[in-house]
């Protein structure tokens, strides 16, 4: 049953905190320093973090209670973190972009994860798929293609695209396009920038393109979403 899963969230107010806690049974803690007080009541079966601080996860990894707990770190962005291979390292832990973690895809999956129905890929597999997502965090602006992500990771596309949605539950195109999608957003309600720039500088080919996909994602045109 779902209710007798544990989740806890380390240092987040999320909108995945308010989802799961539909189906599991959450608690929230403002740091991993109060891991011990917490593990004296119980073990959780999932820990999601909202930051990628490379020594949160290398905490846990040393508490003999959590070695095998599945970590999930949700952020909008992980661009501009300095330590991303020593992160992609890590056994056991998934990074997902907000946006891509409310969609019905991940939830999914982490859904199969709890169930043990699935379990996180292997660390050799599991850092491919980190790394792709660390490239396209750093690199969405640019006219990428499946070949550039692929090649960045060392592997063909098709193999990247393989173990990507086995670790994500969506497909690795499809990832990068919501990406995009919310950086746009986010570009049209803090910018002045016009809808046509904005496509430009998250990686769209034409304007059009973009307003498209934009209605289907959020139900209203770049420009519309700014009037309101």
């Amino acid at each position: 049953m779902y209710g007798r899963k544990k989740i806890l969230f380390v240092g987040t107010d999320q909108k995945m905190l308010v989802c799961l806690s539909r189906d599991y049974e959450t608690e929230v803690i403002s740091s991993v320093r109060i891991l011990d007080t917490i593990l004296f009541n119980f073990i959780p079966d999932l820990l999601v973090f909202d930051s990628l601080e490379d020594l949160d996860v290398k905490s846990v990894r040393r508490n003999d209670k959590l070695r095998n707990v599945p970590v999930m770190v949700i952020s909008d962005s992980f661009d501009g973190f300095g330590n991303e291979r020593l992160v992609s390292d890590f056994p056991r832990t998934i990074l997902c972009n907000t946006e891509v973690a409310m969609q019905k895809p991940f939830l999914q999956r982490i859904k199969s994860i709890l169930e043990k129905r699935e379990s996180i890929l292997p660390p050799r597999t599991g850092k491919l798929v980190k790394g792709a997502i660390f490239f396209i965090n750093k690199n969405f602006a640019r006219h990428l293609s499946r070949q550039d992500i692929s090649a960045h990771c060392g592997v063909s596309a098709d193999y990247l695209s393989r173990v990507f949605v086995k670790e994500m539950g969506s497909q690795l195109w499809d990832y990068l396009l919501s990406y995009r999608l919310y950086m746009a957003k986010l570009m049209m309600e803090e910018t002045s920038l016009t809808a046509k720039e904005v496509a430009l500088k998250c990686g769209f080919a034409n304007d059009s393109y973009f307003s498209k996909s934009f209605r289907k994602a959020y139900g209203v045109t770049p420009n519309s979403l700014r009037k309101n």
